[in-house]
């Protein structure tokens, strides 16, 4: 566990010194971070002791790469739709499917959700999901796709991503 913590926040810090220290970050920067976080996470599914770690790298890395890709070219208001289509895929139905499209700034987006049942070991307000983004411009379509688990809170009735 230390191992993997530790291989993660080097990852972050890595990107983190890329990124500079800029007082507002660009779609980019922010797509690179939040992608390297999620790889990481899903890359420390897989693997034991020192594989472990590496598969935890190796998920940042990609998660960055992706997560720069798609964020060079979205803002706040496809953050939040990305966000809601999420929202809406894990509030229906169980193995069921939610797609939302929309246009924004000469770019056309689409955000698909998968909903799933949730791995052993969590309880049963809990779902796993997939999550593509895909972004098309000028004839280009690039894609992102995230796999996680969320969890219904209780207090709130919102659905937060579980750490792994």
């Amino acid at each position: 566990m230390k191992k993997t913590l530790c291989a993660a926040l080097s990852v972050s810090a890595l990107l983190f010194a890329t990124t500079g220290c800029v007082t507002n970050p660009s779609k980019q920067d922010v797509g690179t971070v939040l992608g390297a976080v999620v790889g990481g996470v899903v890359g420390s599914q897989f693997g034991g002791g020192n594989g472990k770690t590496i598969f935890t790298i190796a998920g940042a890395l990609a998660g960055a790469w992706a997560g720069s890709s798609v964020g060079r070219s979205m803002d706040a208001e496809d953050h939040r739709q990305t966000e809601e289509t999420l929202r809406s895929g894990l509030n229906g139905p169980t193995n069921g499917y939610q797609s939302h499209q929309w246009e924004h700034d000469a770019r056309q987006y689409e955000s698909n959700v998968y909903p799933a049942p949730a791995p052993r070991g969590y309880d049963r307000n809990c779902k796993s999901f997939t999550q593509e983004v895909i972004v098309k411009m000028d004839g280009r379509s690039e894609v992102a796709t995230t796999r996680g688990v969320a969890c219904r809170n209780p207090r709130t009735g919102d659905w937060e991503i579980q750490p792994n």
